[in-house]
């Protein structure tokens, strides 16, 4: 059933329209007027560690920031690693800060971003589930060096 669930949310995000929207939600206020054209999906796929061990994430956007600039003149952008959960995940800040370093080294070794840059990322997690979220968040998340934005939708 998660796989399904997985797929459909996959299938949604695609759309720069409703990744704008999320980030609008997730973020409120931090760029009020972001435009759909300035959200672009990346290539998740697999990422493999040094340990060879595989994971694949769910959705993964690079936001173009229009008014800002990086010292050495190229546009500033925002990294956003989406995951769509059904259940409650007591290890999700882990597992979003071990995805967000696999996939920013999938995508330096790709070309995708320069070698040495260390984009901002916004991680986000979706979640369906009928219990309400229970895994840690605010400190207890800063303390696995990773803060996690939820994003809860309710079952109508």
């Amino acid at each position: 059933m998660a796989m399904r669930h997985d797929e459909a949310f996959k299938f949604l995000f695609d759309l720069p329209t409703v990744c704008a929207d999320l980030l609008r939600v997730a973020a409120p206020g931090l760029w009020p007027q972001l435009e759909p054209h300035s959200v672009h999906n990346l290539r998740v796929g697999d990422s493999v560690a040094a340990d060879l061990t595989r994971r694949t994430g769910d959705a993964l956007c690079r936001v173009d920031l229009q008014a800002a600039k990086l010292p050495d003149g190229r546009p500033a952008y925002l990294v956003v690693p989406v995951e769509f959960q059904s259940g409650d995940d007591q290890g999700m800040a882990e597992r979003m800060g071990e995805y967000v370093s696999r996939q920013l080294d999938t995508l330096r070794r790709q070309g995708a971003i320069p070698a040495d840059d260390t984009p901002p990322v916004l991680p986000v997690v979706v979640y369906d589930g009928a219990a309400r979220w229970s895994a840690p968040g605010g400190r207890a998340a800063r303390r696995a060096r990773a803060r996690i934005h939820l994003w809860r939708c309710r079952r109508s």
